[in-house]
């Protein structure tokens, strides 16, 4: 749920504790924008978190000949409905005029009590607080871009930040050395990967406190190009969310996804398999860089 906890499926294990959202509450984001009833739409990319002690998601808002949006609800568990609680109406990034091209994959996060959206993590880390009252409904924070360096990022862990770079899911607090969280981390995705075809996940690691990458993996950590793709949309691997567990050796990284539409999929990950490139030895340059 984006705070590290892990969901208890056996809740799940019987008929009646599996519930479709009530109807009326899918179509009162429509509503909002001001499109007919008889309008092709979805929201999809559902992505939980948790905050003043409610389940929030970000989910996008796509309609034909519409522009797509995203937004933020709650979940309602005791009428089984969702909650339409805010609609980005503009970007974050760029004109706030257009809408076209608006990245869709946020990352949500609790920074004390503020409510943080990852924008982005590569080729730019942009991160911004939700700001309800603000004509954007956020402010921009951090902003540090690693574009000068993308040969390097692409000669070492095989990403191409040059291309199609996402964020996969909510970030989650690691606590590496034991002395309470002092990373962020981050899994992302790039569609359009020239160098391994389809979708493929690598691990970043943020500074908790200056949102600064310190280190990514070297190479994929999960999908396509690690598994055998059978569903709708081949080689389509997506993750919904990352949980730390208890492993074997240590910690695991319980990764929840699914392949296309068809399969889901649990996949664990031995942390202390996982090999990192540490920014400062592949001489990160920071030349483009903005606070």
């Amino acid at each position: 749920m984006g705070t590290g906890a892990v969901p208890a499926s056996p809740l799940f294990s019987r008929a009646g504790d599996q519930w479709d959202l009530a109807p009326d509450s899918l179509r009162a984001p429509f509503r909002s924008c001001g499109v007919s009833a008889d309008s092709e739409y979805l929201i999809a990319d559902f992505r939980p978190f948790v905050w003043n002690d409610s389940i929030w998601m970000s989910h996008t808002i796509e309609i034909t000949d519409h522009p797509q949006r995203m937004a933020l609800s709650t979940l309602d568990v005791a009428n089984q409905a969702l909650r339409l609680e805010q609609i980005f109406e503009k970007r974050l990034v760029g004109n706030l005029s257009g809408l076209s091209g608006q990245e869709k994959n946020w990352g949500f996060f609790l920074e004390k009590d503020r409510l943080m959206i990852q924008y982005s993590t590569l080729p730019c880390t942009q991160i911004f607080t939700y700001a309800p009252q603000h004509p954007r409904h956020a402010r921009e924070g951090f902003k540090k871009c690693y574009r000068d360096s993308a040969h390097h990022i692409r000669d070492h862990a095989f990403l191409d930040i040059e291309g199609s770079v996402h964020n996969s899911c909510n970030p989650i607090l690691w606590d590496k050395k034991g002395h309470g969280p002092n990373e962020y981390l981050v899994m992302v995705h790039n569609r359009y990967n020239t160098i391994t075809p389809g979708y493929n996940h690598w691990l970043v690691r943020l500074n908790a406190q200056t949102f600064e990458i310190t280190h990514i993996s070297d190479g994929i950590v999960f999908g396509a190009a690690l598994h055998h793709s059978e569903g709708n949309f081949a080689n389509v691997i997506i993750v919904g969310s990352i949980h730390l567990v208890k492993g074997r050796n240590g910690l695991d990284l319980l990764v929840m996804g699914g392949e296309g539409d068809t399969y889901a999929i649990h996949e664990r990950i031995s942390m202390d398999t996982v090999a990192w490139l540490n920014f400062r030895h592949l001489n990160i340059t920071t030349a483009d860089a903005q606070q």
